[in-house]
């Protein structure tokens, strides 16, 4: 009879399964800029906002499937065990970033939050865009912080060429820092307010 170590696998265990969880920011950035918690008990949590308003945070199952065959227990070296955990954490990526996106466009979608450029993007729509967001400022640079443009490689390969020759022209340049001004005074009142209640 081979001997067996059952504290050596579940060790072994969760540090597969660490690994596995640390590919996903890698696969998927964006989700590796977006804070997490882990709340180990309950079914439903509870959102509030900076804005006061809240909302019931509904948890969804998913499901994954590793398999490792007694075949594959015997062959599978430590390379290929990491590819099939690999492929296991792009699943993880790929339905994380499914719901983050069916969860924005829920949010955005009734208040009117959204910006429809008809398959033309323009100046217009980007300005509509930016003035509909609210912004976080570097309070030593005054320079804008932690946004991120999220696109599909399509339409970005369309509409990054066009930010970047928009940004040669002087009128763009100036309606740009002029929302960027409204943007930072609005976010200085926002600060203010923090402060005065801290």
């Amino acid at each position: 009879m081979l001997p067996d170590f059952p504290s050596v696998k579940a060790h072994l265990g969760v540090a597969l399964i660490r690994w596995t969880q640390e590919q996903v920011p890698q696969i998927a950035p964006l989700l590796g800029q977006i804070g997490s918690f882990h709340q180990h008990e309950g079914k439903r949590g509870h959102l509030s906002r900076a804005d006061q308003s809240s909302d019931e945070v509904r948890y969804e199952p998913h499901r994954f499937e590793f398999v490792l065959t007694r075949e594959e227990m015997r062959k599978t070296d430590l390379p290929a065990l990491f590819a099939k955990l690999r492929k296991l954490a792009e699943q993880i990526a790929d339905a994380q970033s499914t719901l983050m996106y069916t969860r924005i466009s829920e949010a955005v979608e009734p208040i009117g939050n959204t910006v429809d450029a008809g398959g033309d993007f323009q100046p217009k729509h980007f300005f509509e865009m930016l003035s509909q967001i609210q912004m976080e400022f570097d309070p030593a640079t005054g320079k804008p912080t932690g946004h991120v443009f999220s696109m599909h490689p399509d339409t970005a390969a369309k509409v990054i060429p066009k930010l970047q020759a928009w940004e040669q022209d002087p009128a763009f340049k100036e309606e740009y820092e002029r929302i960027l001004e409204e943007k930072r005074e609005e976010w200085r009142v926002r600060e203010d307010r923090r402060k005065l209640v801290d």
